[in-house]
């Protein structure tokens, strides 16, 4: 049996086998018992939020990039949208000249 007694031996047991989800196996297949199983549950449960800390990030700087993008693709509209109606009263006007 695995002697957990730090998160630092949880680490090296990752490292030495597959990694979390080589101890999530472990665990589900109940290699570890009593506090061993606490300390390797507490790990996963910091690798989790670990994890998902890390998509929230990313999430967050994908959302951030899509705001910047149209934000500036609101600009352009806004611009072509007046280039667009200078342009409908510039005939307008050179419509009426000519009648």
């Amino acid at each position: 049996m695995v002697d957990f007694n730090s998160p630092e031996s949880v680490s090296e047991w990752l490292q030495a086998n597959d990694g979390v989800e080589g101890l999530r196996q472990a665990i589900d297949t109940g290699r570890f018992a009593g506090k061993h199983k606490i300390e390797a549950e507490a790990c996963l449960r910091k690798h989790d939020r670990e994890q998902i800390a890390r998509t929230e990030q990313v999430n967050q700087a994908r959302e951030e990039r899509n705001v910047r993008a149209a934000e500036v693709s609101a600009k352009w509209a806004k611009w072509l949208t007046i280039i667009a109606v200078a342009a409908l009263v510039v005939g307008v006007i050179e419509y009426c000249a000519s009648k």
